[in-house]
């Protein structure tokens, strides 16, 4: 093996010693091999040389421990091929098996049965499983509630009227849930709670508690923006002379107005604030007709805005005043008390009902060593008790990987057992913190990192240094995210700043190989054949789909020995940030493309054919009388009767449980008798034996697994079914028994979210993956796309009555039970405000840690047609950083992405398209922008300005290097073609004596326009093409046999379902449309056997078949060929492919010469597709009122 060249930050980070060291080491940065490195040449030091099991090592999953082990393991084999004999290298070897390669909950439960006796717990107490704690919970919570009720305690029945009203206790139970979760990771929960009683109770002026705290640093992060926005307002103004003298004093009102909220908000004047907006009244600016309009509109968005953060000021921070969020509190003070009460008591019966069953959970480790590792912490200073001390003098050394994900109770536990905090060596990146769910902390990793002195300073205890070079990503994909994350990511959104953390290229590709990261934007109207929402995602998968098809068709990906292939589809990754409504859509969309595909989701379990049947199953068993379940069943490939049947079924016995009507059928139908004879047997075992026993018994009668093994992916279809049998047992050992509850307990899952892990994929699998951000963390995959950014953020949290933060509080709105209506409250404002910065800032490291998943090709889709991107503000840039406060408001990481594109040479399709100015910054940014309007992505023109990359950083044509044998010219040709652009290069009158390659080439350079936006479009005069596209549109989607009877009708009907605009109905000739449905083409349309219109399709096609002139290799090449055919029917003649038009021509000869080549290709794809030729093709000229036959010469 070749000696591993470490970077000098590498070296560092290995050779360091005497002190406790901060590693932040960036995506990609070779972090793990730095950790072995350090452990062996420690072990092999002769002047002060060290044992494997002097370590402790800690990380967070059992996958990352197993890796550790294994890389330690084979670094210790390689050492001995160097020094064989070692004595000291063979006996590491010996106590590998042995040495502290754990998880934090694995080492945790060591030291718990080590010290049981210090515990007050038995020396068996085990880890109990989630199905048995879910039970025990359940039962005490259910138990404890019923006391409750029948004491009539009043904080209590306030906080269960409060939380759930008249109805039930559901959504208090739920609020009780999200209270113990959320403070699981406090070390002093119950103090904690206490004191968020204590200062509803007796609550100080507000300006001194955490809410108004959290209100003012927000209210002062959004008037230092709107301060910022009007001097941009205010300069353009000023130098334009009409504005100057018309705009600039209600400008400068404005000014003042924020400058005395600064004032009040600096000056902790709560109060003051409040009024100062209340009394507020905007002024207006002066008529300024003569003023540049360009200037004016732009003063205008400006001031809009100014207005827009004045708005939210007094609707965020100020609509109350303190002596309002005092009084409040007090009102809300009892429900508050009750809740708290009730969860602690909870917590301690619960702790008591698991003691004496012998039982923990990982929640209770954490603790349970707290209280005997920590004597006190006092001032940020951990006090560690004698046990710490003992346990302190076993390890010469704490190395703790993915430090960026613990929280403070165990950052306490750690610092407890350390001699005197200066053996610890930490490794994490705070950009990749993305478990704020899991209680994750990043705070503590970024306060570490700002507190820590350099590496190279002397004196000091606590060090620090950065491994910032990465070895996995290509150029572009590493200048793209820090040019993005550069703008976005900064120390007053999330604590911590990108400056000090840019990631640097030092992976060995080939740079001349180097393709720029794409970003697909989707801007053309949805189809809305479906609700808008659901269309939109349907396209967007559907984009996805063709992208991931042309990807594979040539798209290369480099091998380890350097050598380039082509890409397969276990190389492409499909990254979410929430998989739970957007997998299936794209499973579904790439499955129809012919693409396999995975989707790696957990969440998925439940929606799984194989093990929703079972679930029917076993609740039929169960209990007979529940008609889903038992419908489910019955049109199940197990007894595969049909719709029409289960409707007879119903229908022969009315008003009756579905039950019995299927017991009524069972002589007439042989299948339905079956079911009863096999439903009679399983009900009667079910009684005496196990869950697990009854299902394989049903497995083994009805031959589910085979049935489940023929369908697609039937090898992960069957390791569901095992692991739902691995569940079954899993649960009878937990000591309930019988199947009510075990379904009960499924459910449960089902409802709360919980999910069960379903089967995952092989590393060999060739399938294209879908997964979650977070599930991809710690992997990497040779191509990324990553969509679902234009999905809103995710503010569900936001919106409960009840909110949490664990430096802020709890906050709560105040319910008028009367009325029945809501009222915020300041203190849940606090709250909010805070959760809402730190939200944001998870989100933004997720998208970090999807974009630094790429090794060589980055791709990324922003549906710019979804709510909140219908507009674009201009960035506000401030000291390179886009302004906290624009990110906040952003409605979805796809406007984050869209604003941090605005100030860089790759992002003038995004500024032309939003019609924004060009910006006074502008970096270099290695991203190709492909707009998509309907026939597929088309390149928008790259900027062409001073700011381009310097020379070495320069990245070659979007093609180039994708062709797998670049000797035969097949570089030059595209990896994509529309039947449209095709068309328009072979069009009659082009030079064929140009190569084909270059005709491509020269296609590529034209220009590409965008289409008017509708709110320019509705004050224009229409022009011949939009007339001509909504005559298209009409003939596309109408009901023929309406359309012929009454066409104004048929076209009222479709505006009304948004097929139509108004403004496209009021462009529709009735005469156009009255000729051509007494055509007849019209006539021979009716009567045809089948007819199919917007037939889409995406073929891959022999180049030398598409274009001529193409020479040597260049002909086998594969092209893929988009297109969509108007209209294709069977009739007598055969089959007929129908081609709309409505060019205004005088001779329909005309069409004929012109489109001749299009239809062709149409035919070519329609004969790939299906195997059947084309009989005959047609143009029907909508302006003309005739047809005219194309001749077809080959398919």
């Amino acid at each position: 093996m070749s000696e591993v060249k470490w970077t000098a930050e590498q070296r560092a980070a290995i050779e360091a010693r005497g002190h406790t060291l901060l590693v932040s080491a960036a995506a990609g940065s070779g972090k793990t091999a730095v950790l072995v490195q350090r452990i062996l040449e420690r072990v092999l030091d002769e002047k002060n040389p060290c044992d494997v099991s002097d370590f402790l090592v800690v990380t967070f999953t059992r996958a990352a421990a197993s890796e550790m082990r294994e890389k330690m393991t084979k670094a210790i084999y390689e050492e001995m091929g160097r020094r064989p004999k070692n004595r000291r290298l063979e006996r590491q070897l010996a106590l590998m098996p042995s040495a502290a390669f754990e998880t934090i909950d694995g080492f945790y439960y060591s030291l718990v049965r080590e010290f049981a006796g210090k515990l007050g717990i038995s020396p068996a107490a085990r880890i109990a499983p989630e199905a048995e704690l879910t039970l025990l919970y359940e039962s005490v919570r259910d138990e404890l509630l019923e006391e409750y009720y029948e004491k009539a305690d009043s904080d209590f029945l306030q906080a269960v009227d409060y939380f759930s009203g008249s109805r039930d206790d559901r959504r208090f139970l739920e609020v009780v849930d999200q209270l113990r979760r959320l403070t699981s990771a406090n070390p002093q929960r119950e103090d904690f709670l206490k004191r968020q009683v204590k200062l509803y109770e007796s609550p100080p002026p507000f300006g001194q508690t955490p809410y108004g705290r959290a209100l003012l640093e927000t209210a002062a992060l959004r008037i230092e923006y709107a301060q910022k926005l009007l001097k941009e307002a205010m300069e353009d103004a000023a130098e334009e002379p009409v504005l100057k003298q018309k705009y600039l004093p209600a400008l400068a009102d404005y000014g003042q107005t924020l400058e005395l909220l600064q004032k009040a908000v600096q000056g902790g004047d709560f109060d003051g604030a409040a009024g100062l907006l209340a009394a507020f009244a905007p002024p207006r600016f002066a008529p300024a007709a003569k003023a540049d309009e360009a200037v004016k509109k732009q003063v205008s968005a400006r001031r809009d805005l100014v207005k827009k953060q004045l708005v939210k000021l007094k609707e965020k921070c100020f609509f109350l005043t303190s002596e309002d969020a005092c009084r409040d509190a007090v009102a809300l003070s009892g429900a508050l008390r009750g809740l708290c009460g009730f969860t602690l008591e909870l917590e301690r019966r619960f702790g008591a009902a698991k003691n004496e069953r012998r039982i923990l959970d990982f929640s209770d480790l954490s603790h349970l060593l707290y209280g005997l590792l920590v004597e006190s912490v006092q001032d940020g200073r951990v006090t560690p008790t004698d046990t710490a001390r003992e346990i302190s003098k076993r390890y010469r050394e704490i190395l703790i990987d993915e430090y960026q994900d613990t929280n403070e109770l165990q950052d306490f536990i750690f610092r407890a057992i350390a001699q005197q905090e200066s053996n610890l060596f930490f490794v994490g990146d705070a950009k990749q913190s993305i478990y704020l769910f899991r209680q994750a902390e990043p705070r503590i990793f970024v306060e570490k990192r700002r507190t820590f002195a350099p590496l190279s300073s002397e004196g000091t205890a606590c060090r620090q240094l950065t491994l910032s070079k990465n070895f996995r990503s290509r150029r572009t994909v590493v200048e793209f995210v820090n040019a993005v994350f550069s703008q976005v990511m900064s120390e007053r959104l999330g604590g911590l700043s990108y400056e000090g953390e840019a990631l640097s290229f030092g992976a060995p590709y080939d740079t001349a190989q180097d393709v720029p990261v794409e970003l697909r934007l989707l801007t053309g109207e949805a189809q809305q054949e479906k609700p808008q929402e659901e269309q939109e995602s349907f396209d967007e998968a559907e984009n996805v789909a063709r992208l991931v098809q042309e990807l594979l068709s040539c798209a290369l990906v480099t091998e380890k020995d350097g050598t380039r292939r082509r890409a397969r589809k276990q190389d492409i990754v499909i990254l979410l940030r929430s998989v739970k409504d957007e997998a299936p859509l794209l499973e579904k969309a790439l499955t129809q493309h012919g693409v396999a595909v995975y989707s790696d989701t957990p969440e998925a379990f439940f929606s799984r054919p194989e093990v929703l049947l079972l679930m029917s199953l076993l609740e039929c068993i169960d209990n007979p009388l529940q008609d889903v379940a038992l419908a489910a069943v019955l049109r199940s490939p197990l007894y595969g009767l049909s719709s029409d049947e289960l409707a007879q079924i119903r229908l022969g016995l009315e008003g009756q449980p579905f039950y019995d009507a299927v017991r009524a059928a069972a002589d007439s139908l042989p299948a339905a008798a079956l079911f009863l004879e096999q439903l009679g047997r399983w009900r009667e075992l079910a009684k005496r034996e196990p869950v697990e026993k009854l299902l394989y018994t049903v497995l083994e009668e009805t031959g589910l697994m085979a049935v489940v093994a023929s369908m697609p992916m039937g090898e992960l279809r069957c390791e569901n079914v095992r692991q739902l049998l691995s569940y079954a047992a899993e649960y009878e050992s937990t000591g309930y028994r019988g199947l009510f509850r075990f379904n009960r307990y499924l459910e449960g899952l089902k409802r709360s979210g919980r999910d069960l892990p379903a089967a995952r994929l092989s590393a060999d699998s060739d399938m294209v993956r879908i997964m979650s951000i977070h599930k991809s963390k710690g992997l990497e995959f040779p191509i990324v796309i990553v969509c679902g950014l234009s999905k809103a953020r995710n503010k569900t949290d936001l919106r409960q009555r009840f909110v949490l933060n664990g430096e802020v509080g709890v906050g709560l709105k105040l319910r008028d039970m009367q009325r029945l209506v809501e009222f915020d409250t300041l203190q849940r404002a606090g709250v909010v405000c805070r959760n809402e910065r730190e939200a944001l800032a998870e989100e933004l490291r997720c998208l970090y840690v999807a974009m630094t998943r790429a090794k060589e090709r980055l791709l990324l889709v922003v549906d710019t047609r979804k709510r909140g991107l219908s507009r674009l503000d201009p960035v506000l840039l401030d000291e390179g950083h886009i302004h906290p406060v624009q990110l906040l408001d952003a409605s979805s990481l796809g406007e984050v992405l869209l604003l941090a594109m605005q100030a860089t040479d790759a992002g003038r399709a995004v500024r032309e398209h939003y019609g924004l100015p060009e910006c006074k910054v502008c970096r270099h940014m290695p991203c190709q922008v492909y707009v998509e309007r309907g026939d597929g992505f088309t390149p928008a023109q790259q900027e062409s300005t001073p700011c381009a990359a310097p020379q070495a950083a320069q990245t070659p044509p979007i093609f180039e290097g994708w062709a797998p044998r670049p000797e035969s010219g097949a570089e030059r040709l595209p990896s994509k073609l529309t039947v449209t652009r095709l068309k328009d290069m072979l069009r009659p009158g082009q030079d064929l004596d140009t190569p084909a390659g270059e005709r491509v080439s020269a296609y590529r350079l034209q220009k590409t326009g965008f289409r008017r936006p509708s709110f320019v479009a509705q004050q224009q005069e229409a022009t011949p093409a939009e007339a001509g596209t909504a005559m298209h549109e009409l003939v596309q989607f109408a009901y023929l046999r309406g359309l012929a009877d009454d066409p104004c009708t048929e076209i009222d009907y479709l505006v009304e379902r948004g097929f139509l605009s108004q403004r496209q109905k009021g462009l529709i000739s009735i005469d156009m449309v009255k000729t051509f449905t007494q055509s007849g083409l019209f006539a021979r349309m009716l009567d045809a056997k089948w007819l199919r219109r917007e037939l889409k399709f995406t073929v891959l096609a022999r180049a030398g078949d598409l274009l001529p002139g193409l020479t040597g290799g260049q002909q086998e090449e594969k092209l893929l060929l988009q297109g969509v055919i108007d209209c294709i029917y069977e009739g007598d003649e055969g089959i007929v492919l129908v081609d709309y038009k409505t060019d205004r021509v005088r001779q329909a000869q005309v069409l004929v010469q012109r489109y001749q080549s299009q239809l062709q290709l149409y035919a070519h794809a329609y004969f790939q597709m299906t195997g059947r030729r084309v009989a005959k093709a047609v143009i029907y000229s909508l302006s003309l009122g005739c047809e005219a036959e194309v001749p077809l010469h080959r398919q």
